[in-house]
């Protein structure tokens, strides 16, 4: 795939194929999204065109901080905290912190899915997300320089 999302399939053999679009992102978080299938038949010496929309992490996110006007040189942080079985995490916490160690975010609290959001993450700054339930914890530190940053945690 290319920058712009272009895939060329070269040199199939001839036959049926199906294929199924997800975004990576999603998919590491094990976030069920929106996702694409697309069927087609290959045949020798012939161009398909297709164009298939799926659901990115950056729309999934932009669903998710729609309540919150974004910025400039704002990013966004989406995170998923699971079990070690991979169930959501339902009753965990989160906050994030600053290089410097001040709170950008207090006691935040995940959803039914174990999941969070922060829609004001400043661009181009050292950030670090904690997460926990009772004893349990787990950390990530990062360097904002996407506009989308993706955490996956698991409190074991």
């Amino acid at each position: 795939m290319d920058s712009s999302g272009v895939v060329e399939l070269n040199e199939l053999l001839p036959g049926p194929y199906t294929a199924t679009v997800r975004d990576p992102r999603l998919v590491a978080l094990g976030i069920s999204a929106r996702t694409a299938t697309l069927r087609f038949t290959a045949a020798r010496d012939s161009t398909k065109e297709a164009l298939v929309e799926i659901e990115t992490a950056d729309d999934f996110v932009r669903r998710r901080c729609a309540s919150e006007a974004s910025a400039a040189n704002r990013a966004w942080i989406l995170g998923r905290v699971v079990t070690a079985d991979g169930r959501p995490e339902k009753e965990a916490r989160w906050s994030i912190r600053d290089e410097f160690g001040a709170t950008l975010v207090e006691d935040g609290r995940v959803d039914a899915d174990g999941m969070f959001q922060w829609c004001r993450l400043p661009m181009n700054s050292r950030v670090t997300v904690d997460v926990w339930r009772d004893t349990r914890r787990a950390s990530a530190s990062r360097i904002v320089m996407e506009p989308l940053t993706t955490l996956h945690f698991v409190l074991q």
